[in-house]
């Protein structure tokens, strides 16, 4: 049986390691439990069992505890050179952190696929079913917190930039997100081009609950109205303007 109250307390210990007084770390410890109320909701409305509910939210306690570090070294979320998820992986599995949080090893396999592959451009393929169910739960989470993020923080601590002179996004981003439904991170080249990817996630949420979340809350509308404010270009305001347009295109679809 799972015990989520005990990682609770786990990873209070596991925080005892770093200045929670710091903006950027008090962001991550306040998303962590915001994605995992998500996860239990959704885990909950995909009728899981008890211990399956559990499972989803003790994933969610520990899908961004390398983001600590992370912050800690290099003061920003970019996972460039240096990927949260698999140093997460890493800390927990190879490190054996993971029994902290849980005595049994009988869901590692599934922890530690829903981790690793929580921040990846898709899920890997040759899941079985269960470990696919639970790496699209917490991936819903994540990206549903961060829309939140996105329209209730200042631009600066959620995407770590003060630039906002680009003068416009990239016709391949434009593209990848506008025709195809996607968006390779790797193609993103400056601050500009990094407004497209919470627009980009829209295509990637899994379940029914995460769509009907996303147009009941309306964060894209406010995350388009921030961006025309703090960018002063005219032609980034009628490219955001038609990523909105897209999205909410394909929400009504689905």
């Amino acid at each position: 049986m799972i015990k989520y109250g005990i990682a609770e307390i786990a990873f209070k210990e596991y925080l005892e390691n770093y200045d929670l007084e710091d903006g950027s770390i008090k962001l991550k410890v306040i998303h962590t439990y915001k994605v995992v109320e998500k996860s239990e909701y959704i885990a909950k409305e995909q009728g899981l069992d008890e211990e399956n509910v559990a499972l989803a939210k003790l994933i969610a306690l520990l899908h961004d505890i390398g983001r600590f570090k992370q912050v800690t070294l290099l003061r920003n979320f970019s996972d460039k050179g240096f990927d949260h998820a698999d140093y997460g992986v890493k800390i927990l599995f190879e490190e054996n952190l993971i029994r902290k949080f849980i005595p049994t090893n009988k869901y590692d396999e599934i922890i530690k696929k829903a981790i690793y592959t929580h921040n990846k451009y898709k899920i890997e393929d040759g899941l079985n079913e269960l470990e696919e169910l639970h790496c699209k739960i917490i991936r819903d989470a994540d990206k549903l917190d961060i829309f939140y993020v996105l329209c209730n923080y200042d631009f600066e601590s959620a995407f770590w930039y003060k630039d906002f002179s680009c003068k416009e996004i990239s016709d391949e981003i434009m593209i990848q997100c506008t025709k195809l439904h996607r968006l390779n991170y790797k193609d993103i080249k400056n601050n500009a081009d990094q407004i497209a990817v919470p627009f980009a996630y829209v295509y990637d949420l899994n379940f029914d609950f995460s769509l009907k979340y996303l147009r009941d809350k309306k964060y894209l509308d406010e995350f388009t109205r921030l961006v025309c404010e703090g960018f002063e270009s005219e032609k980034v305001h009628k490219q955001v303007k038609e990523l909105l347009e897209c999205v909410n295109l394909y929400m009504e679809k689905e």
